[in-house]
Parts: C-alpha cells; sequence; structure tokens
C-alpha cells in the first residue's frame, strides 16, 4: 500500500505529463474585467469620501443653539471652577525667552481665545486676570505669610483656565499651543505640573 505522500508524487507526475505550461490560461485580468473592477473601486471611493466630507460638516458646524456642545469663553472664573488646565500667558517676570520680559498683548490674547474657541479638546475656558489670579494666591495661602511677603502682585501671571472636554485631551492642547505667541507655558493642573 503506498503512503499519501507517494500516492500524491504519482499523481501530480501523472499531470505533469498531460498538461503543458502552454495549456494553462495566463493569471492577468481580461481588459474588460479590470474595468468593470476599477470602475467600483472609484465609485466605493467616491462614496467613502462622501461619508467623510458630511461627518466633518456635522461634527465642525458651528453650534449656535447654546447648547454648550462647542468649546466656549465662559467669561470671569467662579469660586467653583475647576480648570484641567491652565495656560499661563507672558509676563516681565516670565521664564520663557520667548516671551522676551514683556507682557502678553492683547492682539495675542484674542488670538489665543480664538483658537481655543475653535478646538473640540476645549469644553469651555476662561481668562484669570493678573490680579484675580493675585487675589486667589492670596486666599489660598493665607496660612503661609512668609509665603505671601515673597510673592507681589504682578509676580503671577494672567491665564487661561480650560476644563478639557475628555481627560485624554492635555497633550493635544499643549501640542497646538505651546510656543504660540503670548504663551509662557502650559500646566495640567490634574496632575499639578
Amino acid at each position: 500500500m503506498n503512503t499519501i505522500e507517494e500516492r500524491l508524487h504519482d499523481a501530480l507526475a501523472a499531470v505533469g505529463e498531460i498538461v503543458r505550461p502552454e495549456d494553462v490560461p495566463s493569471l492577468e485580468p481580461s481588459p474588460r474585467r479590470g474595468f468593470a473592477v476599477s470602475r467600483f473601486a472609484a465609485v466605493a471611493i467616491a462614496a467613502s469620501l462622501a461619508v467623510v466630507m458630511v461627518a466633518t460638516i456635522v461634527v465642525l458646524r458651528p453650534d449656535h443653539s447654546g447648547s454648550g456642545n462647542r468649546p466656549g469663553f465662559v467669561g470671569p472664573a467662579k469660586e467653583t471652577q475647576i480648570a484641567d488646565v491652565a495656560i499661563f500667558l507672558c509676563n516681565r517676570k516670565s521664564s520663557n525667552l520667548a516671551c522676551g520680559k514683556s507682557e502678553a498683548t492683547a492682539k495675542q490674547l484674542s488670538s489665543l481665545k480664538k483658537e481655543l474657541m475653535g478646538m473640540p479638546q476645549v469644553r469651555t475656558f476662561w481668562y484669570e486676570s493678573k490680579d484675580e489670579a493675585y487675589q486667589r494666591f492670596k486666599q489660598r495661602f493665607a496660612s503661609q505669610p512668609g509665603f505671601l511677603s515673597s510673592t507681589k502682585e504682578g509676580d503671577i501671571s494672567s491665564s487661561f483656565r480650560v476644563d478639557l472636554a475628555r481627560q485624554g485631551d492635555f497633550r493635544k492642547v499643549v501640542e497646538r499651543l505651546i510656543g504660540r505667541p503670548g504663551v509662557d507655558r502650559i500646566v495640567d493642573l490634574r496632575r499639578g505640573q
């Protein structure tokens, strides 16, 4: 009795004697079939692009309904507001060389505000002036008079305080805003960095 391998070898040898290479048709697709495939591919790509465009329009369209689905400027900080991120602005005492020992300009503030309003990673944000920041600092460190006496009004920068849409969005905010004119540094307040 022959083993399976021996029988397979004999069958292939017999076929090899009967079938010649010129008897086997080429594996290239016919021009007619190629046209049908390329037409199908073009339609599929067009449909995919249409879906992506509609989805982009729906996601990025401005929300004028007041529902709060888009990032927005919410005005002065309130006692109960807790930010995820602080975007500290340049001031005369900034150690960041890009600040050039000068204050962030009104034009830079306006540009940053527009940028924040257009970022899907931002749920809400508000501006905290130097004076508001200093008052909050005094309240927070009231029990440490030595620390309070070493910090003067104007030492603490103004900032934009940001509430993130999702917890993992901090890196995207930093990548988009770091190095922009008027930005001294960006701090993740959830981690105290």
